[in-house]
């Protein structure tokens, strides 16, 4: 009996989740909360080669890890945007882009296929990370970040989201 009981108790502990049965039977799962990866990743720097720079993950692994995604989607287009689809701001940006006739790819977050879809935060962890903005849109620009949807009407309003293209 006593071995039954420790083992009902180190379960959880093993497999970092637990549930618990409600007052009508109902199950609830829990996800215990671990701690983030954090990547050295300089800020503001072009990333067209940070994916052989900065990948912690295991070369053998068959998925591509969060970072790497990010790192190849950013330098995969002049002008990306990760988006969320119901987001207000993220509306104004991709109609910015459209007003300037300027060929945008847009990732949006909440859509994601391949156990990134929703409910899975790696790929806004992973932009964190590079970024440090933890808020969607997050544009880049040739493969540098240029912000949210503020900095990016600024810098059109400016002529510097010209610039960037144009160079």
């Amino acid at each position: 009996m006593s071995k039954l009981l420790a083992l009902i108790f180190l379960i959880p502990i093993i497999s970092n989740t637990f549930s618990t049965a409600g007052a009508f039977g109902t199950a609830a799962v829990y996800q215990r909360p671990t701690s983030h990866i954090h990547y050295n990743i300089p800020r503001k720097k072009s990333f067209a080669n940070a994916a052989k720079n900065y990948s912690p993950f295991n070369a053998c692994r068959v998925k591509q890890s969060p970072l790497d995604y990010v790192v190849s989607e950013i330098s995969s287009s002049d002008v990306v945007v990760f988006s969320m689809t119901n987001c207000h701001h993220c509306i104004q940006t991709k109609h910015l882009f459209a007003r300037l006739n300027v060929n945008t790819k847009v990732i949006e977050l909440d859509q994601l296929k391949n156990g990134l879809g929703p409910g899975d935060d790696s790929i806004a962890m992973a932009l964190h990370n590079i970024t440090g903005q933890y808020t969607v849109p997050n544009v880049f620009v040739k493969g540098k970040h240029l912000g949210g949807n503020d900095e990016t009407q600024a810098a059109a309003r400016s002529g510097q989201l010209q610039e960037m293209l144009r160079s």
